[in-house]
């Protein structure tokens, strides 16, 4: 789960994928850009439709592997390096 209204990237989505866990991302541009289908999307400023996914990935066994797989490999397409150096320079711009 992660309720953010506003993200430069993301990358605890991506070590959630790569730690084999289902994802629900608030459903900001930058996020369904990322996780494409490997993600369900809720808005972040409804608790209804948060509670609603949450208990729906946790009655669903099949919709969890669904959700797993679909981030295990979706997570294969990032370049950790680039992603990294994409993060530290936009750090380094922040202190500057």
């Amino acid at each position: 789960m992660y309720p953010s209204l506003a993200e430069g990237f993301g990358i605890p989505i991506l070590e959630a994928w790569a730690a084999g866990c289902p994802v629900l991302a608030s459903n900001i541009s930058v996020f369904m850009e990322i996780g494409a289908g490997a993600c369900l999307y809720f808005d972040p400023q409804s608790k209804d439709n948060m509670k609603e996914l949450i208990v729906g990935v946790a009655q669903s066994d099949d919709l969890q592997h669904n959700l797993r797989q679909a981030g295990l490999q979706r997570v294969k397409e990032f370049d950790k390096s680039v992603e990294l150096e994409k993060t530290i320079a936009l750090y380094s711009k922040i202190i500057s």
